[in-house]
């Protein structure tokens, strides 16, 4: 018996269509705990805020020390407003970034902080020898450090596999919770090393306290995620353990269109970007409490 192969074209004429090729994969989730912020952009000239439904906006140029491209200092003036959750930006945001461009310390600075934030946040990054985030610490402005993290091992694609956290514990009424002040966390990734679970427990007690997991949607160009909170038994009315949805939509430069945190009320941050790359409008909606905000990033300036 002949085996008779047909043409590509008659084939697809009797009906037979080849499967679609795979989609690229999307790059992989940053952990959340203690994200890998790579080699930072390059800042906008002027930062412009507006909050439509206060009525406020406000610019916050940047400079660069002494011309330094890589030690800047962004400064504004942001009016009061009585909205409980109305969050201006620091009056005073400095950064510096190492040779490679990566962020190593960054001090903000708050004339009158929001409620439960302090006036002075001054964090410092420590990165490996090959560019990885090995610690991050952050202190106040008289020097008591707020929390610290860092990897304690990595695998052998020196992606960090557990890390530790400590920080001040949590407080209510007067009361400290010394639990809440250590924690322990876990990492795990997919066959292609894109991060699939990030898990935290308190140390003394065990407890799971945090699981995020990521599932990716290469075709859509998406990543969805899955956030777990426990903090039953911990924190006195912290009710009961609850999983909250959420996005991120992405184009195909990679570059991230929409994140959604899907929260009651739910909550949106949309970007838009230049020829180059670069972020020059992000708008965050939250429609139940009626307040959203608008930032526009302006790189040419006279």
């Amino acid at each position: 018996m002949r085996t008779l192969l047909l043409p590509l074209p008659l084939m697809l004429a009797c009906g037979t269509t080849p499967p679609p090729p795979d989609a690229p994969p999307i790059p992989t989730a940053k952990a959340e705990q203690m994200p890998d912020l790579g080699v930072a952009p390059p800042p906008a000239c002027l930062t412009r805020y507006r909050y439509s439904e206060l009525g406020i906006t406000f610019d916050c140029p940047t400079t660069f020390v002494g011309g330094d491209p890589h030690h800047y200092v962004t400064t504004c003036q942001p009016p009061a407003a009585a909205n409980p959750y109305y969050f201006p930006p620091p009056d005073r945001d400095e950064i510096e970034l190492d040779a490679g461009g990566r962020l190593v310390h960054e001090v903000q600075t708050y004339a009158t902080p929001p409620a439960g934030w302090h006036a002075v946040d001054d964090a410092v990054r420590v990165y490996t020898d090959d560019g990885q985030l090995q610690e991050l610490t952050v202190r106040d402005g008289a020097g008591i450090e707020l929390f610290h993290r860092q990897v304690d091992s990595r695998d052998a694609a020196g992606r960090p596999v557990t890390v530790s956290l400590r920080q001040i514990p949590l407080e209510i009424g007067g009361v400290s919770f010394p639990e809440t002040g250590a924690s322990q966390g876990a990492l795990a990734y997919d066959d292609g090393g894109r991060l699939i679970d990030e898990a935290f427990h308190y140390t003394s007690t065990g407890h799971l306290y945090y699981d995020r997991s990521v599932s990716y949607d290469d075709a859509a160009l998406r990543r969805d995620y899955a956030l777990f909170a426990d903090l039953t038994g911990v924190l006195p009315g912290a009710g009961h353990a609850d999983t909250t949805l959420g996005y991120e939509q992405l184009d195909a430069a990679d570059n991230i269109l929409e994140t959604a945190h899907l929260s009651d009320p739910p909550s949106y941050f949309d970007y838009r970007y230049d020829e180059q790359g670069r972020v020059v409008t992000s708008v965050w909606t939250e429609q139940e409490r009626s307040l959203g905000r608008v930032i526009q990033y302006i790189y040419d300036c006279p």
